[in-house]
């Protein structure tokens, strides 16, 4: 079985295209190289397109956690 994260934030609407362009263009290609991960996406609320989810799977528990403590995730989070 896998183990799943999901994170929720809401984006400013000017800077929702930019904020997309990253996370496809570099965020996600990151975290996909990742030791681990399976799966990495970035959702969109229909009828609240400033609402987003982030969702990651990995292959256990501690492939997310040492994602999470190499400061990679932290560094995207910040772009």
């Amino acid at each position: 079985m896998s183990f799943v994260r999901i994170g929720s934030f809401e984006a400013k609407p000017a800077q929702i295209p930019e904020l997309i362009r990253i996370y496809e263009d570099e965020v996600q290609p990151s975290m996909r190289a990742e030791p681990g991960n399976l799966s990495a996406c970035l959702l969109q609320q229909q009828g609240a397109e400033n609402l987003f989810l982030v969702c990651t799977a990995w292959q256990t528990q501690a492939d997310a956690e040492r994602y999470e403590s190499s400061g990679q995730a932290l560094a995207n989070v910040g772009k």
